[in-house]
């Protein structure tokens, strides 16, 4: 992973880093930790190499493509994501929902929460009650109908 705060400067050590924070150990310590990947270092005279930020120009600025992020994080949805947007735009409630489809609240949240994968059999339920196409819902369409 890679972090890029615009304007920070890079930090020698953690100790100057924006992103370090306390944290206390199992041992009962307090060591400096970072925000980030929530590894803390013992030795504060270097940066370490775990660190999750990168050093670039004002050059590899340009070579970013920060356009493209929405298109990648909508990819990126899972199915509990996909019915979550859909509950909200349909304005239904997850009850609802598993009233709708006969499959236990419970089991609706998880999908939600992407704990579980729903089977084909609940994928079909599911899509037919918000009125979307499998496809739509599994993220292989961008057409919901």
């Amino acid at each position: 992973m890679t972090v890029i705060v615009k304007g920070m400067k890079m930090p020698v050590t953690c100790t100057l880093c924006d992103l370090a924070h306390a944290m206390k150990t199992s041992d009962g310590t307090a060591k400096l930790a970072c925000a980030v990947v929530g590894k803390w270092q013992d030795n504060y005279t270097k940066r370490p190499s775990w660190c999750p930020l990168k050093e670039f120009d004002e050059k590899d600025e340009a070579n970013l493509s920060f356009q493209n992020w929405e298109l990648e994080e909508a990819g990126q949805f899972k199915i509990g994501d996909r019915i979550y947007s859909l509950l909200c735009k349909r304005n239904m409630s997850q009850r609802e929902l598993a009233k709708a489809t006969n499959i236990t609240a419970a089991s609706i949240s998880r999908y939600i929460g992407n704990q579980r994968v729903p089977s084909a059999t609940m994928i079909i339920k599911i899509a037919d009650a918000l009125g979307v196409t499998c496809d739509y819902l599994l993220g292989l369409s961008d057409k919901e109908g």
